[in-house]
């Protein structure tokens, strides 16, 4: 693959993962340690029992689809550009599209900087860094935990090292310093942190990545290094694509893992193919090079958005892991402004052997003594013996219908506030594509393009949503209400009385 095998790990899902020297480590740190500590489904074990799997292989499985993506789209693109060269003057005649039909991309400009972007070893070891380091900022229970972690002023004063590209970030307009942080700020303040320590300690390694090269990846909205090679290729927005996107290697690494550790058929997707359908090209606005899919992978790619679907409806937002969300939902309320520390030292402490002795410290240093005996009973009900709150309340409907929901879960909840029953209420959205109609004329506003022969056996560029129609189809929105397990006999009640007035 162009870079230096040090070693081999077996993968339950891939068999052989070939480790490079750098890889090797990151992986040895003590923070990428920490991810064997972070369940990959937050609290899905407790409906599904063998999902105690972590982020650490999930991590190497991303890892190891970033290498072989890379080298099915440096083929692919080898058989486009071939096919391509037979046409006179091709550059020229895919530029020529009828005035109602927008010029999607070029594949013409992808060719020049073919043969530099994918014969780079540095490249390919920084798209599979970023796939290794994607999820080391994940809180414990992962995106459960991220209502816990502190605002953006509170990241920037209490890493007096903070890397000026991350500082210039966390400033901008677009972040807003009162709002809390997601945990990609995080990953980027480790994966600067660990580069850090093994630089240092092993000056000589033959092959190093700039920091900031990485974070580009991780967070698009950082540039890439001031004359790095990953910035003379032009491959951010290609490699970020691949890690994080419409259609991406984190998510086709993790429903397929978590449907087999869950013992489920439901994450089931024909992988391979849509590794085989992947291609680049050209952007018209932004002349920056992007992920595509060639039109034979399209049926694949309509069965992993099926899937990703699927996984939610019936796995992520099964009704007793939405009770450990509703209980979290409640230690953050009692909690209120409350945080995981945002030093990144003492954050990389925290795990989820860690969490439920640092939850009980923080009740007893914010709460008052009066609420301390209800809080610790909730943390140690969840964390300790799965006495998880009940479901009195649930209701859904697809995006279009959402607005006809409010009236009545409005009324439900009204009535048990009036008998001051402590409620939680989560609310679950999900759709099947962020793909959406354009008028005539305009073009696509996803990235994601398809790569399609015309009539005329003519290869262009075109949008999916053309091709597709299940994309097109809405999302569904899940309300749920629970309440403590000892309140549910009297929220039912009331609950029936509410609906019948």
């Amino acid at each position: 693959m162009g870079l230096e095998i040090r070693r081999r790990i077996r993968d339950n899902l891939y068999g052989s993962v070939d480790i490079s020297s750098l890889e090797d480590e990151v992986i040895a740190h003590p923070f990428f340690q920490r991810l064997r500590r972070i369940r990959q489904t937050a609290f899905l074990n407790l409906v599904f029992p063998g999902a105690s799997h972590s982020r650490f292989e999930h991590s190497l499985g991303v890892m190891h689809l970033a290498g072989m993506a890379w080298s099915k789209i440096k083929d692919n693109q080898l058989r486009i550009r071939a096919v391509c060269g037979k046409y006179r003057n091709f550059s020229e005649r895919e530029r020529q599209r009828l005035p109602s039909e927008p010029l999607e991309g070029y594949l013409s400009p992808s060719f020049s900087v073919m043969d530099r972007l994918f014969s780079s070893s540095y490249v390919l070891q920084t798209l599979r860094l970023a796939a290794l380091l994607h999820d080391v900022g994940h809180p414990p229970f992962s995106h459960s935990g991220e209502r816990f972690l502190p605002d953006g002023a509170t990241v920037l004063s209490s890493n007096p090292q903070i890397p000026p590209y991350l500082a210039t970030y966390l400033s901008s307009r677009s972040v807003t310093h009162q709002k809390r942080v997601s945990h990609e700020v995080f990953t980027v303040l480790i994966v600067d942190q660990i580069l850090s320590d093994i630089y240092l300690r092993k000056p000589d390694l033959a092959l190093k990545v700039v920091a900031q090269d990485l974070a580009s990846l991780i967070i698009p909205q950082i540039p890439p290094a001031p004359g790095s090679e990953l910035a003379a290729c032009g491959a951010q927005s290609l490699c970020h694509e691949l890690i994080s996107g419409e259609m991406d290697i984190d998510r086709m690494d993790y429903l397929r893992r978590d449907a087999r550790e869950c013992g489920v058929a439901y994450g089931i997707f024909d992988s391979d193919r849509i590794l085989d359908s992947l291609a680049a090209y050209a952007n018209v606005e932004d002349g920056r090079i992007h992920l595509a899919l060639q039109y034979s992978g399209l049926p694949a790619f309509e069965d992993y958005l099926r899937a990703r679907q699927s996984m939610y409806l019936q796995l992520y937002f099964h009704k007793t892991s939405t009770a450990c969300e509703a209980m979290m939902q409640r230690l953050a309320d009692q909690l209120k402004h409350w945080h995981i520390p945002a030093n990144v030292m003492d954050y990389c402490q925290i795990d989820e052997y860690e969490i439920r002795s640092v939850f009980l410290k923080a009740g007893r240093e914010t709460l008052p003594p009066s609420e301390q005996p209800n809080f610790s009973a909730l943390v140690h009900d969840l964390l300790v013996n799965r006495r998880l709150w009940k479901m009195i309340y649930e209701i859904s409907a697809d995006s279009k219908r959402h607005d006809s929901m409010r009236e009545e879960l409005q009324t439900v909840l009204t009535g048990l506030h009036q008998v001051s029953i402590t409620t939680e209420l989560v609310s679950s959205h999900n759709v099947l594509s962020k793909f959406r109609n354009r008028k005539t004329g305009q073009r696509s506003e996803n990235y994601l393009r398809l790569i399609k022969k015309d009539g005329r056996q003519f290869p262009r560029v075109e949008a999916i949503e053309d091709y597709s129609s299940i994309i097109q189809e809405t999302g569904v929105v899940f309300h749920r209400i629970y309440v403590r397990r000892d309140d549910a006999g009297q929220a039912e009640r009331v609950l029936r009385e509410a609906l019948d007035a």
